[in-house]
């Protein structure tokens, strides 16, 4: 849904929503976590930066409103 950065470029938050899907939010952060040294290295080839922000998810629940 969105992805805010820090100012140092340290820490990237991605906020994400499933809503076609019947799996639990916890089940699905679980599952991007376990992930996420896979997508911050494919990140890293694709970006030009010195350091590769780490990848924290959140649940977004901006469609619920």
């Amino acid at each position: 849904m969105e992805v805010v950065i820090d100012r140092e470029l340290m820490v990237a938050k991605v906020y994400v929503h499933a809503q076609a899907y019947s799996i639990p939010p916890t089940e699905i952060l679980a599952t991007l976590e376990k992930a996420s040294g896979f997508m911050r290295r494919e990140l890293g080839k694709r970006i030009r930066l010195q350091h590769t922000p780490e990848l924290r998810f959140e649940w977004d629940e901006s469609l619920a409103y």
